[in-house]
């Protein structure tokens, strides 16, 4: 599973001055409710956001996710 890891997003969105609706719609292109899931940890962001949120924070994937193993 791959997670954001903790206060990245919370730290990209203060750092714009912008609200979690603001910042979901207009810098990662999705809704406040998926963002708010991602964010909590209750869904994984598929491959395209990830790709997205890569590029338009300027962040590597290293900076952004943490992987989790399952066993």
């Amino acid at each position: 599973m791959i997670t954001v890891k903790p206060g990245v997003l919370e730290r990209e969105i203060v750092r714009r001055n912008m609200t979690r609706a603001e910042f979901a719609r207009s810098v990662l292109g999705t809704t406040p409710s998926y963002l708010s899931q991602i964010i909590n940890g209750h869904r994984e962001p598929g491959p395209d956001l990830r790709k997205r949120m890569q590029e338009r924070l300027g962040l590597s994937f290293d900076d952004l996710f943490a992987e989790e193993v399952t066993a």
